[in-house]
């Protein structure tokens, strides 16, 4: 068995990214494109080696950066974002948590693609989305988090 073989058979391993502009003798500012590069790079290896990637803090205080930082790392597949600010957590955790209408266009996607599926059918219109194998296992997942993640959201 080689090692990439063992790395999928284990639990997925969390490992957070670094500052790491100083060792790339690159100005710290506030939306660097080397780190946000870094940053790209840095989850797409995590995800080969099935490991969770969790974004650098933001270390500025205001909250537009913040989102705006975090906006980023989600959508690029990241899903959860470090901090050193307690105040940006309440901005972190909204938009790193599925909200209930996510929740319910999900399952919407859901269930349209398994009647399809049982028709025969590959994919499927629905609401101006074509829903498909990637659409629908991005729906399994939206629906998964939703759920590991209601016990922390308020109603």
């Amino acid at each position: 068995m080689d090692a990439l073989q063992r790395l999928k058979e284990k639990k997925p391993r969390v490992v957070a990214s670094e500052d790491m502009s100083v060792s790339l003798k690159s100005p710290r500012n506030k939306n660097s494109k080397i780190l946000n590069y870094v940053r790209e790079r840095f989850h797409v290896a995590c995800c080969a080696a099935n490991v969770i990637s969790i974004d650098m803090p933001y270390t500025w205080a205001d909250n537009d950066g913040v989102k705006m930082q975090a906006e980023l790392a989600r959508d690029i597949g990241m899903l959860s974002k470090s901090t050193v600010n307690a105040s940006h957590c309440e901005i972190i955790n909204n938009i790193f948590s599925p909200t209930k209408e996510q929740l319910e266009k999900a399952k919407s996607h859901v269930e349209v693609f398994e009647k399809a599926r049982k028709l025969g059918q590959g994919q499927v219109d629905f609401d101006g989305v074509r829903i498909e194998m990637p659409t629908y296992l991005n729906a399994l997942e939206v629906i998964k988090r939703f759920n590991e993640l209601k016990s922390f959201i308020a109603d």
